[in-house]
């Protein structure tokens, strides 16, 4: 792939930046400016997700929402490497990541995912990926724990009864713009203490606590995560029941978890089935006790 005639203008580099699922590589151009290159694994659902990814962030910047943006090629396509992969261009954002557990960035956070929240009627033309049951833990997205060889059989029972129990008492609403992956990672602090979310791959239509659920999920081996969750609260302005948070953390875990089949060549996932039980344990202390 030759992203110099593509973008025309003179690349330099790659440096790899970060490497799981995707993996994304630092370049900059013949001013100095720095991007970012994201690569994506080459299926036709990650094609047309990546189209919805661009397109969302088009209209989040068109309404001023801090969100990343990408440039297009020459041609106006998503870019194909000569490996299959998908790739897209970014500038890099000028600012920098949290790492600990600050309660009063986690009071900005919360500021901006309500915001987030209260944008979804001026952007429900968009086509994105919708949260519901069976997108998330319906059967054909369930196959894979299904047909994985490394769970033993009541382990999969006992997953599926969790997913049977979420299927009646979670709401599955799809009337929020929801970003679904709201961990400091994906948190870039802009000059003047701006927050800008990034990585929107997953965002979609669902209920909104679910992006609170994953903030929380992230939260829990925090040693401040108490005050923290307390400031994210503040800041969105209202406090969810416990009951139905608890439920979307569920539906959080259980997302991750069938995941977790398609991605062994990640080295994280080197021993599956000790992420499933640890999983299990967590749905454990969130469903069991119902």
């Amino acid at each position: 792939m030759q992203l110099s005639e593509r973008f025309g203008k003179q690349l330099l580099g790659p440096e790899l930046l970060h490497q799981a699922e995707n993996s994304s590589w630092l370049l900059t151009d013949s001013q100095g400016e720095v991007l970012i290159l994201k690569l994506y694994r080459p299926t036709a659902a990650g094609l047309s997700r990546i189209k919805q990814e661009i397109q969302l962030l088009d209209s989040l910047n068109k309404l001023n929402f801090p969100a990343p943006f990408y440039f297009q090629d020459l041609t106006g396509q998503v870019l194909q490497s000569l490996d299959k992969f998908y790739a897209t261009l970014q500038p890099a954002l000028r600012g920098h990541m949290w790492i600990q557990a600050e309660p009063g960035a986690y009071e900005a956070l919360g500021v901006r995912l309500n915001q987030l929240h209260r944008l979804s009627p001026e952007l429900s033309q968009l086509s994105l990926r919708r949260h519901d049951f069976e997108t998330l833990l319906g059967d054909q997205a369930w196959q894979p724990v299904i047909d994985a060889s490394f769970a033993p059989p009541e382990l999969k029972a006992e997953l599926n009864h969790w997913r049977e129990q979420l299927r009646t008492e979670f709401e599955f609403k799809t009337d929020a713009l929801v970003h679904c992956d709201a961990h400091w990672g994906n948190v870039i602090m802009l000059e003047q203490n701006k927050l800008c979310l990034i990585d929107w791959e997953e965002a979609g239509w669902g209920n909104a606590l679910l992006d609170l659920a994953t903030v929380e999920i992230h939260l829990q081996r925090s040693p401040n995560s108490n005050r923290a969750i307390e400031a994210l609260y503040q800041g969105y302005g209202s406090r969810p029941d416990r009951r139905q948070l608890s439920l979307a953390m569920a539906v959080r875990r259980m997302w991750l978890l069938s995941q977790i089949p398609s991605r062994l060549d990640i080295p994280e996932l080197s021993d599956p089935l000790s992420v499933f039980k640890r999983y299990q344990g967590h749905l454990q202390e969130l469903l069991g006790s119902a």
